[in-house]
């Protein structure tokens, strides 16, 4: 592959931004990656900037994941018990229907916590 703006040169790298062949003459060094010089390294610095803000993003999701399956469990088991607990104690039917919903509160947080759910990380 040659230079994008000098056909006559061979290519030493690829703009990270606009992904063009540069040579020597027409690639600026930008932090973690190269850029047209002049053009592109703004942009390359805005992509930079992009990754890290969604490196921690994802962090921050993957423990959202974690706390809403604990949340999960923790809301099933308190449904299950004050839908179960009158129904085995006293007989009393009114509140099945909370026992139910905390069974699927319960298994849902179970699966999600089987499966360990979460984003990739980035390096």
């Amino acid at each position: 592959m040659n230079c994008f703006n000098h056909p006559d040169q061979p290519a030493l790298s690829l703009c990270k931004s606009c992904g063009r062949g540069l040579c020597r003459s027409c690639m600026a060094e930008v932090p973690e990656g190269l850029a047209c010089k002049n053009r592109c390294e703004d942009r390359v610095n805005l992509i930079n900037r992009i990754i890290d803000s969604n490196t921690k993003v994802l962090a921050a999701a993957n423990v959202q994941i974690k706390s809403g399956t604990v949340f999960l469990i923790v809301l099933g088991v308190l449904f299950c018990a004050s839908g179960f607990l009158p129904f085995a104690l006293w007989g009393q039917k009114g509140m099945l229907f909370s026992g139910v919903m905390g069974l699927v509160f319960l298994i849902t947080g179970l699966l999600r916590l089987r499966k360990k759910a979460k984003y990739p990380e980035i390096k």
